[in-house]
């Protein structure tokens, strides 16, 4: 997730946003995916892991869906994260 994150980020800084979203979304959910299938499901997934994910991709999210960054840091999130 850690590559991804960077990828993201550096496509944001030369302004490649479809890129952006290509690393900061679809690739990310092919590794949450993948990850899935190594460990035999869903209920075998680490929730921290797995929150990380969820508040790396709103953070990458933000800057071309705003609103859906503001919800899911809001409303899904809440108290999970200071």
């Amino acid at each position: 997730m850690r590559k991804l994150v960077n990828q993201t980020e550096d496509n944001y800084e030369k302004m490649l946003f479809k890129e952006a979203l290509k690393t900061g979304f679809f690739e990310m959910h092919i590794a949450r995916d993948k990850y899935r299938e190594l460990v035999g499901g869903e209920e075998n997934m680490n929730r921290d892991l797995i929150t990380q994910f969820v508040i790396w991709q709103t953070q990458l999210l933000s800057p071309i869906c705003p609103h859906i960054g503001d919800h899911v840091w809001k409303k899904v999130l809440g108290n999970m994260v200071g």
